[in-house]
């Protein structure tokens, strides 16, 4: 069975979720992690975001995923990260000893 690890960052928060299985059976589902992050507003109708906050939550979440469904990294086969900061994953991928053919950033 393949086991992906996807993390999507969003505007509020940063959510890590581990797929396997069978995705008809209901079972592809095997952990999920979120964590939310600080917004800064510098002025009306502006918002944003500190980057060590992101890099921060993607780290905690993808190991919280790991941990609930009894995972290491070397178990994943394929981490998604659809990320808009390309230095986040780079970071996440150095912090955390993923390989780089198992990353896939969109």
């Amino acid at each position: 069975m393949s086991l992906i690890l996807a993390i999507d960052q969003g505007t509020t928060s940063t959510r890590a979720i581990i797929f396997g299985g069978a995705f008809d059976s209901g079972d592809a589902v095997r952990a999920v992690a979120q964590e939310e992050f600080p917004q800064h507003y510098p002025a009306s109708g502006w918002v944003e975001h500190d980057p060590a906050d992101i890099w921060a939550t993607v780290v905690r979440t993808a190991r919280a995923a790991l941990a609930k469904a009894g995972l290491e990294v070397d178990d994943i086969d394929l981490w998604e990260i659809n990320e808009a900061f390309a230095v986040v994953p780079m970071i996440a991928m150095q912090e955390m000893g993923i390989p780089h053919a198992k990353l896939n950033v969109n």
